[in-house]
């Protein structure tokens, strides 16, 4: 089986496209039983975890992997690489090797505790990257702390490859119209390979002695000609044509044969077939991996509406929607609401009652009348998109307006 690992590892955790791992682990349960796996390889990294679940399913499926990288395999991707019994690099093809990083703020405190945990997940990639060069940990680390982006020679050398492919001269790829147009070509030469022997007698017979006593048969050439799919009385130029032709044909053959390792007509449309058969499951996989990943991204935004709606969760944005906002909330794209909760303050307390505000002594009735107002229209009266642009615009607006509208059971 192949698959490919192209693009951002961890993929939609950072944007859209990529290859995350919970595609790759369906791909795999997909074909159990296969005995090798070829993988095209080509990213320049992205989330560790994804990159290590990837490395381990590879790792540990039973058959032999085959890693093919393409322009560069860099960061996590370079640890998917080492699942492979043999990977390959174009000549042109580079890696790089680093140790964990990423993005922090905070406290003294918290930065230890996260240079802390960078050593253990780097660790877990000195692991990777020994078990596969044969090289100590300290080596590895060290080639780590270079950072440096390495050829296809270094990457052998290192024996973080194990072979390096060469530019093909003067080879041209077949690509799918062309296998297919072949093989109409072929089902062509067929014919004119069972009636070869016939074209010679369209042109005038060798004059020979009769035998005596036997009347010579007559070979009718219309009759050879209508054989060939060839009108009634054709011309020299049209049967010469017919003939290049077929030569054609036999060339073509010759390519799509070695193009799909067959030998003969049978095995090639066989083979074709097969692709066929191959294409339709990928594509019901395909379709399938996608009602999983609807059905996750549903579940994972209903969790967070939950979460937000809860004053109790342990969810950076507890009680930051109240039960009015909720069909909104659901309605929307999770990327709108988590726009919406990173600026919403949290609104319930831990009882689940209102966080109130102090009101200078002002009764309900006056702060009614003193409700803030954006283009014209309290909290109450906007519409959650109109909520949402004035969080975007005047946080400062929002929070208020929110925040009186609560105070005052006006939502």
């Amino acid at each position: 089986m192949a698959v490919r690992i192209v693009g951002t590892i961890g993929g939609e955790l950072f944007g859209p496209g990529g290859a995350i791992a919970e595609d790759l682990a369906a791909a795999l349960e997909f074909a159990p039983n296969a005995e090798d796996i070829d993988v095209d390889l080509e990213s320049r990294g992205g989330d560790f975890f994804e990159g290590v679940r990837m490395y381990q399913l590879l790792s540990e499926h039973p058959a032999k992997v085959h890693v093919s990288i393409g322009s560069i395999a860099a960061s996590a991707a370079s640890v998917i690489a080492m699942a492979g019994d043999d990977i390959a690099m174009h000549e042109t093809s580079t890696t790089l090797v680093h140790a964990a990083r990423c993005p922090i703020f905070g406290t003294a405190e918290e930065m230890r505790k996260r240079a802390d945990t960078l050593d253990t997940l780097t660790e877990a990639m000195v692991t990777a990257y020994s078990a596969r060069t044969g090289k100590s940990a300290d080596d590895i680390r060290s080639l780590m702390s270079e950072e440096k982006y390495l050829s296809a020679k270094e990457a052998l050398a290192l024996g973080l490859c194990t072979e390096i492919r060469k530019a093909k001269k003067g080879v041209r790829a077949i690509d799918e119209s062309e296998v297919r147009a072949g093989i109409e070509a072929m089902r062509t030469q067929t014919m004119v390979s069972a009636t070869a022997l016939q074209i010679a007698a369209i042109a005038p017979p060798k004059q020979t002695q009769p035998s005596k006593g036997k009347e010579q048969p007559k070979m009718d050439p219309n009759l050879i000609l209508a054989d060939l799919g060839l009108p009634e009385g054709a011309t020299t130029d049209t049967i010469s044509a017919f003939a290049a032709s077929a030569k054609g044909a036999a060339e073509a053959n010759a390519k799509i044969f070695a193009a799909l390792d067959v030998d003969s007509l049978d095995k090639a449309v066989g083979a074709i077939e097969a692709f066929k058969g191959l294409a339709e499951r990928a594509t019901k996989a395909e379709a399938e991996l996608q009602a999983i990943r609807s059905e996750t991204a549903k579940a994972k935004h209903e969790a967070l509406v939950a979460s937000a709606l809860d004053p109790n969760s342990s969810s950076q944005h507890a009680g930051k929607l109240t039960p009015a906002e909720k069909t909104w909330a659901l309605s929307v794209s999770t990327e709108t609401l988590e726009g919406f909760l990173a600026v919403a303050p949290a609104v319930l307390k831990g009882d689940g009652k209102r966080e109130p505000k102090a009101s200078n002594g002002a009764s309900s009735k006056e702060a009614k009348e003193v409700a803030p107002q954006w283009n014209g229209k309290t909290y109450a009266q906007l519409s959650n998109s109109e909520r949402f642009a004035l969080a975007d615009e005047n946080q400062e607006l929002f929070n208020e307006m929110r925040d009186h509208a609560l105070t005052n059971r006006l939502i």
